[in-house]
């Protein structure tokens, strides 16, 4: 097919496929090309969210999955039949009305970055190509492509959807079908497929998905119901979504409409609901899935798991949601690996399960295609594998250490003792609280120590659930704890799941047995059925919503009951429960049901029978009555008794034998209780303790550790302390009920009471550091004591000890501090010097130096250079001219100003006061003309030893030098010696005469 030349979208264009991918795009594209046939009717474009210089990359990965050719889409290029094209990352690809544009979109800043190319080319598509066009949404995030498929919708073109729960990243083809505008939604693998159907001429458009509306909700719900009824197959837990593209899909396999008709469909034909059920789970699985998650796992935990195992018992794993083996066999075989090349003694044992028995048997048989063993290495594939018939088969000595099972993760026991549990990419398909209650599963199948290996895009932060990271990247995770406690409500939901199935016939066996109101009940109490208007006995109460029969009946019967169902369930015989209710003839009667003739009652059937229809229905039964009485004696002699009629009508002896029964029957019941209300109290009691010894274990941790914690009430009174506030109180036991107030604290905190007042009265937490008097340093944190209802009872204060942190960044400030002063030293010199070598004058040069000196301490100091000359003190630069005259030319000894002893002696002289040094006392009133207290003074000295000079500091109040001033004065001093000493030698070089002519 040619394209034709004109602006008309008509049949003569080629027409063309745009592929959208972003990330996780490159698997679900390699799916699609490989199984395109080896010639389609159109072109292919493939718009992939790439970094620059990637194309090229791209396009040989696309050739080494199908024969088509692949070019580059270039300017002006026009589309042909059966190629594929790959845009270069670096401009946005548009198509018009004959060929291809490409141009790089500077002023755009919305399409800038790479981020919405998609879009671009599909709305140009849309434009010039009308109904021919057709377009693919795979892996990404965002939403890149929804307005372009939006607009090959409304010219008419078909737009395709990777299923999002194969997708890495599900945003792009969720968000197309948010907004309903795809045709079809199909995993990669059947795109190929689809595409060559739509290419067809007789192709026909599905007709769009509608929302699901209530009615579909509910019909949904029924074939949840049917699919569990039939194959014990328990989907309650699963996220709506799945199920809804799962069952559309066979919808419109089957040209079914609506949800409703489709549950009366596999109602009444079981083919069909065979088929939804093998392609309702996600078997989204491959050898070796993620390697360098693999290599972690490895590393990390499989090989320490084998050598800790190496003399004990096998190393036991459970692969759960195994799909169609490949990640289960991956273990197995890393495993094996580890075994022969550490040559080690230990075993494993493998168990793997899923909850669907058809692809569990499957996998038990290990048989894959080549294609499927491409993540396998060659040695793993010649030792674990051998080929039949064009397949490859896992070799049975593999297999023989690996237990298939059938068992579902939410309603069917897990295993127990597990050194490593791998659940990948499973929960992301379930409810939130689902997937809660099956991380609960796995954490109570592994030991303490052992290991949870998750997908990875199944981000859970599970510290409270009793794990540790041991790597965030590949959420591999430890168990360090018990298995946490599973609230109520979690657990009821639990049991109605843990629930078995029943098939056809034991469920209309309790609808043959009676005509009265009843309901059916397991041996927990839980509610199964109801049949019939049972409004006149069972009431709902307020709150949630329960399945507990004994809360549905009033509370004074439930004993009664609860006894009654026990003897009914252990001696396998019908109980009548009468006399509940003096104003009323109803009795229950409970009838128990097994699943089968040679097993075990497990269900009851509680009949709500009035009092007038009991002597024809209930037959020869136990009766109890709730009326607690003691038994009448017999009155009368023989001779009364024989003037009575010696005959007794059937209903006469039928009440005479109950009554006899029920004497019976209320001293037993009244056994039961007292024995009832004695184990309750057991367990009570029980309970009790069990909180006195947690209590006790967590005072004895608070107290044995260096928890530093102390509780107020509202009116700031000592409630509680742990034993490490004394380091900070001067607590004892008998200040718990004083104010805090009259505590004195041993640290330095001026807003520690009105942050009290604040976190009271605001309810915010506050947060400062405080310094204690034994020179340690805290974090003081306090926050707000809520009771139920929201309302504050109280403050918790705590202390971390952050001393050796503060130790560390004061360290670290010191050392940046040092570097910056550096930097400016540096600075200085490097100035000195270039001035120096430019010619400028000695005390130009030495002035650099002394401003440095003066910006670097920020006081009131002054400071001069002297150099020496003919064994006297010459002022330089830094003095008044008035001081400088005073001193200039002084000779040179051990006694006079400072700046001669330092250059005499070569020790740097720090007078701290003048006043109290007597080798001031000569030059006392130049001091005290000049105002000056204290002066330091260090000699210059070359690297050859010679005395050039020295620098003097002058303060107007007595000082001590410090470190850093010691410092910086002899950096300073250094640099100084080489400016003079160089200086030296150059005037030395001008006045030296110049060589005779006459010599």
């Amino acid at each position: 097919m040619k394209p034709s030349s004109t602006m008309n979208a008509g049949s003569t264009l080629t027409p063309i496929v745009a592929i959208g991918a972003a990330a996780g795009g490159i698997v679900a594209l390699q799916k699609v090309f490989q199984k395109l046939p080896a010639s389609v009717p159109f072109a292919i474009v493939v718009l992939q969210h790439l970094p620059s210089g990637h194309s090229q990359r791209l396009a040989a990965l696309i050739s080494n999955w199908t024969p088509l050719p692949v070019l580059e889409a270039k300017d002006h290029v026009v589309p042909r039949i059966g190629a594929v094209y790959v845009p270069s990352p670096d401009c946005v690809l548009t198509v018009g009305p004959h060929a291809l544009r490409t141009r790089r979109d500077k002023g755009d800043s919305h399409y800038r970055g790479n981020t919405h190319v998609i879009d671009r080319f599909l709305e140009s598509l849309a434009q010039h190509h009308g109904k021919r066009s057709i377009a693919i949404i795979l892996s990404g995030t965002g939403i890149d492509g929804t307005a372009g498929a939006f607009c090959i919708q409304q010219a008419g073109g078909i737009v395709i959807v990777q299923d999002p729960l194969t997708a890495v990243h599900d945003g792009m083809p969720n968000a197309v079908i948010r907004r309903d505008i795809h045709d079809h939604v199909l995993p990669p693998g059947a795109i190929g497929q689809q595409l060559v159907a739509c290419s067809a001429a007789g192709y026909s458009r599905p007709q769009r998905d509608r929302s699901p509306t209530q009615e579909d909700t509910r019909a949904l719900a029924q074939i949840i119901l049917h699919i569990r009824m039939h194959s014990g197959l328990d989907l309650t837990g699963y996220k709506t979504s799945p199920l809804l593209w799962r069952v559309r899909q066979r919808m419109e396999v089957r040209s079914v409409r609506d949800f409703a008709d489709y549950a009366c469909l596999i109602a009444e034909d079981a083919v069909e609901l065979e088929s939804l059920i093998r392609e309702l789970p996600i078997h989204v699985t491959e050898f070796f899935r993620d390697p360098a998650a693999w290599a972690a796992l490895k590393a990390d935990v499989l090989i320490p798991l084998m050598q800790a195992n190496s003399t004990g018992n096998p190393v036991r794993t459970w692969t759960a949601g195994c799909a169609s083996g490949e990640e289960a066999y991956s273990l197995a075989m890393t495993l094996e690996d580890i075994k022969q090349e550490m040559s080690l003694p230990a075993s494993f044992q493998s168990f793997v399960t899923d909850a669907s028995p058809e692809i569990l048997h499957h996998a038990s048989r290990g048989v894959f295609a080549a294609p499927a063993l491409g993540a396998v290495s060659a040695k793993q594939r010649k030792d674990y594998f051998y080929s039949a018939d064009k397949m490859f088969r896992v070799t049975r000595h593999l297999r023989d250490q690996m237990v298939f099972s059938s068992q579902n993760l939410i309603s069917d026991p897990p295993f127990a003792d597990m050194d490593l549990v791998t659940c990948r990419n499973l929960l992301i398909y379930l409810e939130p609280s689902t997937a809660r209650q099956a991380i609960c599963v796995l954490h109570s199948a592994l030991r303490v120590g052992g290991y949870l290996f998750l997908g990875g895009s199944e981000s859970y932060d599970l510290a409270k659930d009793g794990f540790r990271k041991i790597s965030a990247k590949f959420n591999i995770f430890q168990k360090t704890a018990r298995s946490p406690d599973v609230p109520p409500a979690e657990m009821a939901a639990r049991q109605r799941r843990n629930i078995p199935t029943f098939n056809d016939g034991v469920r209309q066996q309790p609808e043959d047995q009676f005509v009265f109101p009843s309901v059916l009940v397991n041996e927990q109490g839980q509610l199964l059925r109801i049949y019939g208007d049972t409004r006149a006995v069972l009431r709902i109460p307020a709150g949630a919503p329960t399945h507990d029969f004994f809360a549905l009946v009033p509370w004074q019967w439930v004993d009664q009951l609860r006894h009654a169902m026990r003897d009914a369930f252990a001696l396998d015989e019908q109980r009548v429960v009468q006399g509940l209710s003096e104003s009323s003839g109803l009795r229950i009667r409970m009838t128990p049901m097994r699943p089968s003739d040679d097993s075990p009652p497990n269900r009851l059937l509680l009949s709500f029978v009035s009092e007038e229809n009991i002597p024809g229905v209930l037959g020869p039964v136990a009766v109890l009555t709730g009326q607690q009485g003691q038994p009448e004696e017999m009155k009368g002699t023989s001779s009364e008794l024989g003037s009575k009629p010696a005959f007794l009508s059937h209903d006469e002896l039928t009440v005479s034998r109950d009554q006899l029964q029920t004497l019976n029957e209320e001293l037993l019941a009244s056994n039961a209780l007292l024995n009832t209300s004695n184990d309750d109290l057991h367990s009570a009691n029980a309970r009790l303790h069990g909180k006195i010894a947690q209590l006790e274990t967590l005072s004895n941790i608070l107290s044995s550790g260096e928890v530093m914690t102390i509780f107020l009430d509202k009116a700031r009174r000592l409630c509680w302390f742990t034993p490490a506030m004394t380091l900070l109180f001067p607590l004892i036991p008998k200040d718990v009920g004083r104010d805090i107030k009259d505590l004195v604290p041993k640290f330095s905190d001026s807003s520690f009471f009105a942050d009290i007042t604040d976190v009271l009265n605001a309810g915010h937490h506050r947060d400062t550091v405080v310094h204690s008097i034994a020179d340690k340093w805290y974090l003081r944190r306090m926050y707000p004591y809520p009771v139920e209802g929201g309302n504050i009872e109280g403050v918790a204060i705590t202390f971390d000890d952050i001393t050796e942190r503060r130790h560390v960044e004061n360290a670290l400030w010191a050392s940046e501090h040092m570097l910056r002063r550096g930097r400016i030293w540096l600075s200085s010199q490097k100035e000195a010097f270039e001035a120096a070598m430019n010619g400028a004058p000695l005390s130009q040069a030495l002035g650099i130096l002394l401003q440095t000196i003066i910006n670097e301490t920020d006081d009131d100091r002054r400071c001069a250079f002297y150099v020496e000359q003919d064994s006297a003190l010459h002022h330089v630069v830094g003095m008044p001219k008035a001081y400088a005259q005073r001193v200039d030319g002084s000779e040179l000894s051990l006694e006079s100003v400072a700046c001669r002893v330092a250059t005499s002696s070569d020790q740097p002289v720090t007078t701290c006061d003048i006043l109290l040094d007597k080798r001031w006392q000569p030059w006392a009133w130049l001091i005290a003309e000049f105002g000056y207290r204290a002066c330091w003074a260090f000699p210059l000295r070359t690297s050859h030893g010679n005395f050039v000079g020295a620098l003097a500091m002058y303060f107007k109040s007595p000082r001590t030098p410090q470190v850093a001033d010691l410092e910086l004065a002899a950096a300073m001093a250094h640099t100084a010696a080489i400016l003079i000493s160089k200086d030296r030698r150059i005037v030395v070089s001008h006045e030296r005469p110049s060589p005779s002519t006459n010599e």
